[in-house]
């Protein structure tokens, strides 16, 4: 896949960009009116694969992920899919070949419309790396809307497009009465059927503002604050075990820099360093540690403060996170993107064996540099 950067434009001389770029070999495009940065090295997995069809990647929205979908165990998506989401961004890396045929055939005013209509017109692959952070927010065109009318949907698709023409504050282009509610509806859904598309967006915004909170609240984004650290380094096991990287870690440090408080949290050892889980201050000691070293993944009901070092567990034998499909976890674990996702951010450092097992991170998990 090779991918080159364009400022989207109408009609012809975007037609004429994208013919050029197929001749220079590029098979596809990412625009670069959408405000977005690129993370390189979920960009760099992405590149290694060989593909003419557009596809789907996962994003982030000022660099905490906020989407709440799960069709990132798919392999390929269509529109309907795709709207069932909290939010909703021109998430794709465009087909060369199909925005050409796309664009001969539709108006497609914005990049935001060709997304749209490539994904309701052609098959469209999915690719979980997380490889844009959108800075604000996207909307389509009124007149996209109208170009779809004499098109034929089924139902589902109908109710749809009205939700995200009605999100955009464009006039709906189908009908009602020929749109079907989806299996599971979100409440914004069921407002919207209720209310035939035709609620104050006033009342929506409140609903809609609500609903992002809730799920922030759930996804493990915070803003670690430095007040109230204690001073200490805590080290957490593998399912608070004594045992890993962690231990051995824990035994040097405690032997050779004992100047410093130094607490292992497990139930497989006791002394003055040990604390037990469920401990009723071992919560508020973690949390405000100066340092903590894991060799896991955090648990969802600690928020840190501190500088977080992740050790690990050992050299990666099989595909991780971003890099595998997860299909079980993806589809039916709520949240399951989100909270693992804004969890790793916060840590600090990561320390790898080596500089092979280094590159097998750096597509697996969210790197900051």
């Amino acid at each position: 896949m090779k991918i080159i950067k364009l400022e989207y434009k109408q009609g012809d001389e975007m037609l004429f960009a994208l013919k050029k770029a197929k001749k220079d070999g590029y098979s596809h495009f990412i625009p670069t009116d959408l405000n977005i940065d690129i993370y390189p090295d979920q960009m760099d997995a992405i590149t290694q694969k060989d593909t003419k069809e557009s596809v789907i990647i996962d994003y982030t929205v000022n660099q905490y992920y906020q989407n709440d979908c799960r069709y990132f165990g798919n392999t390929s998506l269509t529109f309907d899919e795709w709207m069932n989401n909290i939010n909703h961004y021109p998430n794709m890396l465009f087909s060369i070949q199909q925005s050409i045929k796309q664009l001969k055939s539709e108006s497609c005013e914005t990049a935001f419309d060709l997304a749209i209509a490539i994904l309701l017109f052609h098959k469209v692959k999915v690719d979980g790396h997380v490889v844009f952070d959108f800075k604000e927010s996207c909307r389509t065109s009124a007149s996209f809307y109208t170009t779809l009318q004499d098109q034929t949907f089924s139902e589902l698709t109908h109710f749809n497009l009205n939700k995200l023409a009605y999100l955009h504050h464009h006039k709906k282009p189908f009908k009602t009465n020929h749109c079907a509610l989806p299996e599971n509806p979100r409440f914004i859904d069921k407002m919207l059927w209720n209310t035939r598309f035709k609620a104050p967006h006033f009342i929506t915004s409140s609903v809609l503002d609500r609903s992002n909170e809730k799920h922030q609240k759930s996804s493990n984004i915070y803003e670690p604050t430095s007040a109230n650290l204690n001073g200490a380094v805590v080290f957490l096991g593998f399912d608070y075990g004594f045992r890993g990287n962690s231990r051995y870690l824990f035994n040097y440090f405690a032997k050779h820099h004992s100047q410093y408080p130094v607490y292992f949290i497990t139930s497989e050892a006791t002394g003055p360093h040990f604390i037990q889980p469920d401990d009723p201050e071992a919560e508020r000691l973690i949390e405000n540690a100066s340092v903590v070293v894991v060799e896991s993944y955090i648990p969802d009901h600690l928020k840190l403060n501190g500088t977080i070092i992740q050790l690990w567990h050992g050299t990666p034998i099989k595909k991780l996170f971003l890099d595998s499909k997860e299909p079980f976890q993806n589809k039916d674990i709520y949240n399951y993107r989100a909270r693992k996702y804004n969890k790793w951010i916060q840590q600090n450092y990561l320390i790898c064996d080596s500089m092979r097992a280094a590159d097998l991170f750096e597509s697996a998990y969210p790197m900051q540099y």
